[in-house]
């Protein structure tokens, strides 16, 4: 067996995966990789607090399980909803596809790192099979923790998270944004929750907000990627899950 991949073998592998995203061509050409996710990458998706992160969460996650294949998500701030994931799912939803999907809810920083490092075994030993995994959120993970905690958390759930990309499938994380004040003056910028150095672990990076700030219109942008050049789409939530703005479709918006 040889030790090595060449760049033809590499992409006779890429051919053969499936594509992973929202199943709105709009929108999954801003997602970072090749019309989806990228595969063994880390794809986070940063914004404020009803942004929409976990919505786009849900509809990957539904088009994942329509398209026949396996996620896991891992729920840190319980708000993972079956019955959202039904409505997304309308007339495909069936007791299969809902079995393909393993949810797990970690209550604090040791359980969400276990959860990581469970998964990682699971798909080394081949007894896990999955094609997507989904973090929501990894900053919510880690609150409560002191500093010198804070840093060895987010280090150590860094790590597993790079050891699970290497195994080539699509990891998908949520970030919040905190407002940071600018030493010696009265302005500040809105920036991701997590230090500065996490960026380093992420391989693409979205930013998702709202268009005005009293409307249902979102804004998905790229503003990191190794195979993408910055882009972005706007988008509804509606009853059914996401719909591009140049494709409405007849449903209630979400506000």
């Amino acid at each position: 067996m040889a030790l090595f991949r060449n760049a033809k073998e590499l992409l006779e592998m890429e051919a053969t995966q499936a594509v992973l995203g929202t199943g709105i061509p709009e929108i999954d050409f801003v997602l970072g990789g090749e019309n989806g996710l990228l595969r063994g990458g880390i794809t986070e998706l940063v914004g404020n607090a009803g942004a929409g992160k976990s919505q786009i969460c849900q509809q990957i996650l539904s088009h994942t399980l329509r398209s026949r294949h396996k996620a896991f998500c891992i729920d840190t701030e319980g708000s993972f909803r079956t019955n959202r994931l039904v409505q997304m799912l309308g007339g495909d939803c069936n007791s299969f596809l809902l079995k393909n999907l393993l949810h797990e809810r970690p209550l604090d920083y040791e359980a969400l790192l276990a959860a990581l490092r469970n998964i990682y075994t699971g798909l080394e030993s081949k007894r896990l099979a999955i094609e997507l995994l989904v973090v929501d959120s990894v900053a919510y993970g880690v609150k409560g923790l002191n500093k010198d905690e804070y840093r060895l958390a987010i280090d150590s759930i860094g790590r597993e998270l790079c050891k699970l990309s290497s195994l080539g499938i699509a990891i998908l994380l949520t970030n919040h944004v905190v407002d940071e004040i600018v030493e010696g003056t009265d302005t500040s910028f809105v920036r991701a929750a997590l230090p500065a150095w996490w960026a380093q672990r992420v391989t693409c990076r979205l930013w998702v907000e709202r268009v005005s700030p009293a409307g249902s219109l979102r804004r998905l942008s790229l503003v990191k990627s190794p195979c993408r050049p910055r882009s972005s789409a706007e988008f509804i939530i509606q009853s059914d899950g996401l719909a591009a703005t140049a494709e409405r479709k007849k449903g209630r918006e979400f506000h």
